[in-house]
């Protein structure tokens, strides 16, 4: 084999990775953010080794029956996002799918339902858990296009999980 075939053989599956983690970073850079309140998936046991179970939080006062299967959504359902004058709470409400073009970003009801899993440091799982049960816990995600989100930064009470953890481990001076 020559040495001119070896190279064009490592950069060819090089060039492709590098390929699919730049469309990876794109995807998630697309698509409109939006603030979405979350709650433990399980009391119990909120943080299951490297990872927070959590659910989505909505507002079912302003629910379309139709779209409701117990906690569930139907799958022909998907969640309008609509923004509000609180930057933190937008509207959030399920709709027929065909509808949901209308909205000013939409998610399919299969991107939202339990069981959701979001990736942490398994050495800061303990002061986590301890943190999530004190303060209002917001998940940043971007709706894209095709109805599908790319999960962004979990906050507590508005700002990033660690810096609430960091500051809950310091001591206090009194």
């Amino acid at each position: 084999m020559t040495p001119r075939l070896t190279r064009w053989g490592v950069l060819i599956p090089l060039l492709g990775l590098v390929l699919i983690v730049l469309q990876s970073e794109l995807r998630r850079r697309s698509g409109t953010e939006w603030p979405l309140k979350i709650v433990g998936y399980d009391p119990r046991d909120l943080i299951h080794g490297h990872y927070l179970r959590y659910r989505f939080h909505f507002d079912a006062a302003s629910s379309e029956t139709a779209c409701l299967q117990g906690q569930r959504l139907a799958a022909a359902c998907c969640l309008c996002l609509e923004p509000t004058s609180d930057p933190r709470a937008p509207e959030v409400r399920p709709v027929p799918c065909e509808a949901a073009r209308e909205c000013s970003a939409w998610i399919l009801s299969s991107e939202v339902q339990p069981p959701l899993r979001y990736l942490i440091p398994e050495a800061d799982a303990p002061a986590l858990e301890r943190a999530l049960r004190l303060h209002d816990a917001v998940l940043r995600i971007r709706a894209l296009s095709d109805g599908t989100i790319s999960v962004g930064d979990l906050e507590l009470d508005g700002r990033p999980w660690s810096e609430v953890v960091r500051e809950a481990a310091e001591p206090r001076d009194e």
